[in-house]
């Protein structure tokens, strides 16, 4: 929708930054994204810019995550699509990248890309060309109900071992110990590498396993696909007929004791209860020792459209995307991680999930510019094999076997 704006000091900043002026006259720019449930709190960060931007009026499409490569391939492709555009990092940005359906970016256009890691922007990346602006950085780990752990006389995991004797508790006390999705299956990446990732080796077993070294049948990996089979008695009942949102609102009402997921979900959960007290941990390797092991990865990136009906506005936006300015709305609005350096959460349980992912990264391959999310996937590979444990439709060395034989398909391709 079309607010009524005002020149302020702020604008003009913002005006002579990116070399423009105001808009003579309203110019939509047309945004669209995955994220449909969050399309409240884009309004508002985007409503920080206008106001700073008379004329511009910038209408946010949010698209089920399920619908939107569909959705986006067809905008893309024809009349009516959007100006910017979220992209899935890594590898999912080259089918349009390559389709010619996207504007290349160089510092020269946007010289904010030096507000960034080269990490961040390698998100970006295909084809030693950067096509987007990066957003946001994710990280998995477990969320808990303290009021629970407390009421149950629990603490903290210091070892990968301790999680079988806070899970027998809360189930004791008639309670669910992980609130978890069986239905919506690209979140079981997240809940596997988030609950038994420290079994199969982290970093050092994932760097060996992309150089050749070692397999994802190897023992240890096996391994992991069995603990997670195992942790099913503590998992919802049913459970595989319960959505994403079923397992959000199980933990957020306090059916359930844990949650294992990402940084981008702290935000839905502030909304829902606002006083739920809050704590997030990652869990230990077995035997403990050290900091422990924390998957992430780059979420994402916003690009110019190549058929974009106003290409220049739509750069200015994305100049803005890339500032500290930004960054900050963006982290205040949606309590996650901008990728923008020099911003900080106000959200402390944010800063504390941050500060684990400092203390010992570990690079989410499924997701990141080794596999990526495109065809052969891996990652669509683990999520069907998690899937099928839980239904009870293989086992953990089948599951091993079909993850490894599309990472040797992926291997191939790439030769």
């Amino acid at each position: 929708m079309t607010r009524t704006k005002t020149l302020s000091g702020t604008a003009i900043v913002l005006i002579l930054a990116t070399g423009g002026a105001a808009w003579a006259e309203n110019v939509k720019i047309n945004v669209w994204s995955w994220q449909a449930p969050m399309a409240e709190s884009w309004d508002k960060i985007f409503a920080a810019y206008e106001a700073a931007n008379p004329g511009i009026d910038v209408v946010f499409r949010g698209i089920p995550g399920t619908d939107y490569p569909t959705v986006l391939q067809t905008g893309l492709s024809g009349d009516g699509g959007p100006d910017l555009l979220m992209l899935h990092p890594y590898a999912a940005v080259a089918p349009y990248s390559r389709a010619g359906q996207l504007r290349a970016i160089t510092s020269v256009d946007v010289p904010e890309l030096s507000n960034f890691m080269p990490e961040a922007i390698a998100a970006a990346r295909i084809d030693d060309q950067v096509w987007g602006v990066p957003f946001a950085k994710q990280t998995v780990q477990v969320f808990y109900n303290k009021k629970i752990f407390a009421d149950l006389g629990l603490t903290l995991p210091a070892k990968f071992e301790d999680m079988a004797t806070i899970a027998a508790a809360v189930k004791e006390a008639g309670l669910i110990p992980y609130a978890v999705t069986g239905k919506d299956s690209w979140q079981l990446v997240n809940v596997f590498d988030g609950l038994v990732g420290p079994l199969y080796g982290g970093a050092d077993f994932l760097k060996a396993a992309l150089a050749g070294e070692k397999s994802f049948t190897d023992p240890a990996f096996v391994a992991a696909l069995q603990a997670f089979d195992d942790l099913t008695p503590d998992f919802p009942r049913f459970v595989a007929g319960v959505s994403y949102t079923d397992a959000q609102t199980m933990f957020s009402s306090g059916q359930a004791a844990m949650y294992p997921g990402g940084a981008w979900e702290l935000g839905g959960f502030r909304a829902t209860d606002p006083n739920m007290d809050i704590g997030v941990f990652s869990v230990p390797i077995p035997g403990g020792g050290g900091p422990a092991p924390t998957w992430g990865y780059e979420d994402g990136a916003f690009a110019i459209s190549a058929k974009a009906a106003h290409p220049d506005e739509a750069l200015a936006l994305l100049r803005w995307i890339a500032t500290p300015e930004f960054g900050q709305v963006f982290t205040d609005t949606l309590a996650q991680a901008s990728s923008v350096n020099g911003v900080t959460p106000a959200d402390p349980v944010l800063g504390e999930m941050l500060a684990n992912y400092a203390a010992n990264p570990v690079p989410m391959v499924w997701v990141t510019d080794y596999f990526g999310v495109s065809a052969p996937a891996p990652y669509a590979a683990l999520m069907n094999a998690a899937q099928s444990l839980l239904a009870d439709a293989t086992t953990p060395a089948e599951a091993a076997a079909s993850i490894q034989a599309s990472v040797d398909e992926w291997n191939a391709l790439k030769k």
